[in-house]
C-alpha cells in the first residue's frame, strides 16, 4: 500500500487435486450433474498449430452411446460432431501424474459414423482428429507432440477399433487433449 506496510492473510480450507494418477479407467457414464464430462475434463476451441493457441469452450463435444450403438448395460463415450467450425473443439484431460514411470499407455476405442447412425464415414481432406500430449501440464499444446492422428489418409473404421499409443518416452505431469 501507501504507507509501505505489510500484512499477513491466513487462508484455511481445503481444495480439490483434480490430477489423475495411473493406473486408471475413464469411462464417460457418470458425469456430475449439468455436465457431459467426468470432473475437470474442459472443452477447449483453437486450431492444432506448431503453437496453439486455444480459449475454453463449452460446445462441441457431448456424450451418447459409442458407434452410436444402444447397448445394455450403456456404453457411453465422448462424441464430437465434425461439420463446419467444429473440427477447432478439443477435449482435454485433467493434469495426469506419470511420476518418473516409463511403462504407461493410453489404449482407447475410437469409431467414427454418420452422425446418429452406425453406418460408415470419411474424414475430408482438410480434417483430422488427433490425441495430442501437453509436456508441461497443460500451459502449451502443439501440433509437434502429436500421438496419434486420424485424417483422410489414416480413416476410422464405424466399428470399435482399439488403439494403444506408447506413453514410454514422457513422465511428470501432462494433460493429454483429443
Amino acid at each position: 500500500d501507501e504507507n509501505n506496510t505489510s500484512a499477513i492473510v491466513n487462508l484455511s480450507g481445503s481444495g480439490v487435486n483434480a490430477t489423475l494418477v495411473p493406473d486408471f479407467v475413464q469411462t464417460f457414464e457418470n458425469a456430475p450433474a449439468g455436465s457431459f464430462f467426468p470432473e475437470n475434463w474442459k472443452i477447449y476451441k483453437g486450431l492444432l498449430v506448431e503453437n496453439s493457441n486455444l480459449e475454453e469452450a463449452n460446445e462441441c463435444w457431448s456424450t451418447d452411446d459409442f458407434a452410436n450403438i444402444e447397448t445394455d448395460p450403456v456404453n457411453k463415450a465422448a462424441n464430437i460432431l465434425l461439420s463446419g467450425s467444429y473440427i477447432k473443439h478439443w477435449l482435454i484431460t485433467p493434469p495426469i501424474n506419470l511420476g518418473n514411470s516409463t511403462n504407461y499407455q493410453i489404449e482407447l476405442d475410437a469409431a467414427l459414423t454418420q452422425i446418429y447412425t452406425n453406418e460408415p464415414a470419411q474424414l475430408s481432406p482438410d480434417d483430422k482428429v488427433c490425441v495430442v500430449i501437453s509436456t508441461d501440464n497443460g500451459q502449451t499444446w502443439s501440433s509437434n507432440n502429436i500421438l496419434y492422428e486420424w485424417n483422410s489418409q489414416n480413416q476410422e473404421s464405424n466399428l470399435s477399433t482399439h488403439h494403444i499409443i506408447d506413453l514410454s518416452d514422457y513422465s511428470g505431469f501432462v494433460q493429454i487433449g483429443f
